[in-house]
């Protein structure tokens, strides 16, 4: 039987998931319940083909995994890597400042008069090697029913959203990560299976 004539059938829904990212800049693993949205991994393989007399031969060539595109809002708190302490406004995270964090940790670092040795420091892979990333799609009881996780991925765009008079939208902000692979767990807790883990 179809699953929309099942009443006990219940398909992933796009609005029920949740990001979490730990690592350089984050205390611990933070989960960013103001992430308004996320792109799934998404994987190409290319082709490459062979030619012989007058036919084209087609064989499969590298796999390379797309970018990951998160779209947040900016609690507005105060504080940094997620931190979930303080007082008032200050319990919530600022978007903003958690993610200047994070690239002043993968090496970044702005030079001032070009006298001190840290200046010349520069963003390298063994900075942001620790970083995890995980995309969980959930069910209405808020199991998992799959969960990506980005290998080895450091953020290659940042942009910090617009001010506009003309509007009352929540501010946002825009992250683009690239990685080397993803692994994807699937099924509830008990039944799960993995792969490219």
């Amino acid at each position: 039987m179809s699953f929309w004539k099942q009443g006990s059938s219940n398909p992933k829904r796009k609005f029920r998931f949740m990001v979490t990212i730990g690592g350089a800049g984050w205390a611990g693993g933070s989960e960013l319940w103001y992430a308004k949205s996320v792109t799934a991994p998404s994987v190409e393989v290319t082709a490459v083909e062979h030619m012989f007399s007058d036919h084209v031969f087609n064989f499969p060539g590298r796999a390379k995994w797309g970018d990951v595109e998160m779209v947040l809002v900016d609690p507005a708190g105060g504080g940094t890597g997620g931190s979930s302490g303080g007082t008032g406004s200050d319990k919530e995270p600022n978007t903003v400042s958690n993610f200047c964090a994070v690239l002043s940790a993968f090496g970044y670092d702005v030079p001032v008069d070009g006298t001190n040795t840290t200046e010349y420091a520069t963003i390298s892979r063994n900075k942001i090697q620790d970083i995890v990333i995980t995309i969980r799609a959930t069910d209405d009881d808020g199991n998992d029913l799959e969960t990506w996780t980005l290998h080895n991925a450091f953020p290659t765009a940042f942009k910090f959203g617009d001010f506009d008079y003309g509007t009352d939208d929540l501010r946002e902000m825009n992250v683009t990560w690239k990685y080397d692979w993803a692994s994807v767990e699937s099924g509830i807790a008990g039944a799960k299976t993995s792969f490219f883990g």
